[in-house]
């Protein structure tokens, strides 16, 4: 019988070696977690930690400076806004007692001046008042080309929300009242926030550039404090259904101061006549 060929001793070493690496590999590999222990002897050496299930109640609320809130991270969660307000400075009531000897001897080396709330609970209609306007393009007249839309800003302190308002003009021909709903305007930065606007400046939301004219005078005191002065008011701009409107109006009231000398009532040409005889 002719003798089998086989491969030489380095050869086979080399091949058991990468078949034992190749299956250490394939071990590290899988998770312990994810093994099937069930036909493992439980014996030293044989068994595989695995996590235990945690199965107690997690911390949702807490108590902020008597305020709860929620911190718990989830799929809607965001973190609370904190402002930060000046600490109440009440003094300790004793009583008879008087003072301890721990609160005697050890007295605060930082003292704090200022802590944190809720905005939630610190800015409650706390709302800044802006007004603006923008243009529309009209093209189902030939009398104007555009019509200029005023509008009021609210932005609410508390939670960075805000909304806006279309002053109701009569006869205008166009819907108004809540132009966007109360939510988070994107602003240049993630969220609008009270910082971009300024009067004189322009929101540019969803398409629209408004231009800020005004704002009430509790905005521009909450802007002083801050340390940011708003700009003088702009006057707003007179589209041509404005001036006709106010044609209207000064028509109107000229009609009314001087009535039409030829209309006379019977009893005031009866009194003429009478005084003329």
């Amino acid at each position: 019988m002719e003798a089998l060929w086989r491969p030489p001793r380095r050869a086979r070493a080399r091949r058991a070696v990468a078949a034992m690496e190749e299956t250490m590999d394939s071990v590290q590999s899988i998770d312990p977690l994810q093994l099937d222990v069930s036909a493992i002897p439980n014996l030293p050496g044989f068994t595989v930690k695995t996590k235990k299930k945690n199965h107690g109640r997690c911390h949702t609320f807490s108590l902020v400076n008597g305020v709860r809130i929620e911190q718990s991270e989830g799929m809607t969660f965001d973190k609370p806004k904190f402002v930060k307000v000046p600490l109440s400075l009440e003094p300790k009531r004793l009583g008879s007692m008087g003072q301890t000897t721990t609160d005697a001897d050890y007295k605060d080396h930082v003292q704090a001046s200022q802590t944190e709330a809720p905005a939630w609970d610190v800015l409650d209609r706390h709302v800044l008042r802006f007004y603006g306007q923008f243009q529309e393009s009209v093209v189902e007249t030939n009398l104007e080309n555009y019509r200029v839309r005023q509008c009021v800003i609210m932005y609410y302190l508390e939670d960075d929300t805000c909304h806006i308002t279309e002053r109701k003009v009569e006869n205008s021909g166009i819907m108004q009242g809540q132009l966007l709903r109360r939510h988070r305007f994107p602003g240049p930065e993630g969220y609008l926030s009270w910082q971009d606007l300024r009067v004189g400046g322009e929101l540019y939301v969803y398409g629209r550039v408004i231009q800020i004219l005004d704002c009430d005078e509790w905005t521009r005191k909450y802007y002083t404090q801050m340390g940011m002065e708003q700009d003088a008011s702009l006057e707003p701009a007179v589209d041509a259904f404005r001036r006709h409107s106010l044609r209207s109006a000064a028509e109107d009231g000229q009609r009314c101061i001087s009535p039409d000398p030829t209309r006379q009532s019977t009893a005031s040409r009866a009194s003429e006549a009478g005084t003329s005889t």
